[in-house]
């Protein structure tokens, strides 16, 4: 299987598409370094991605984190069940997987292994999505004068209650 590099034009949008109000991970590398990178930087880091991409072994920094644990509104600091985690990743591994991850699902839809009706994790797809398009073959259905229809609720009548409960 012949594993396509990254190109400067994946890295570049990107480094666009950094929003500028993330914390910078151990590395200390602020999102606002990375959005003014010039020509060689960019060559630079492209280079270290596509080596970590090849290899599949990637630079320690990028693997690392700093985890803060923050306090849940309203909640004792005693237990620590009511903190939340927060991890600072390294903008550096954010903009790599953001390449990897724009890569796979492009190649998952353009090769129609991810159905149209799966609407987690794609761009400009909500939640809601899932039960307009639940709401819509439910009312198709009802439209269709076809004999074949599928019920979706199950058949309690044929359960006995008793040992339901």
């Amino acid at each position: 299987m012949k594993i396509l590099l990254l190109s400067c034009n994946e890295l570049e949008t990107a480094i666009r598409h950094i929003d500028g109000r993330n914390s910078p991970g151990g590395d200390l590398i602020f999102d606002e370094i990375v959005n003014h990178f010039g020509g060689i930087d960019t060559e630079c880091l492209l280079d270290i991605i596509n080596i970590s991409w090849k290899t599949g072994k990637h630079p320690k920094a990028l693997k690392t984190s700093i985890i803060i644990p923050i306090l849940k509104l309203g909640k004792s600091a005693i237990e620590y069940k009511h903190y939340r985690p927060i991890a600072l990743t390294s903008i550096l591994c954010k903009t790599m997987e953001r390449i990897i991850h724009t890569r796979i699902m492009s190649d998952l839809i353009k090769t129609k292994k991810l159905n149209f009706y799966q609407t987690a994790y794609r761009k400009n797809n909500a939640t809601e999505d899932q039960l307009f398009y639940f709401c819509q073959s439910v009312i198709d259905g009802f439209q269709e004068k076809s004999s074949k229809k599928t019920n979706c609720f199950p058949r309690y009548d044929i359960c006995i209650g008793q040992k339901l409960i």
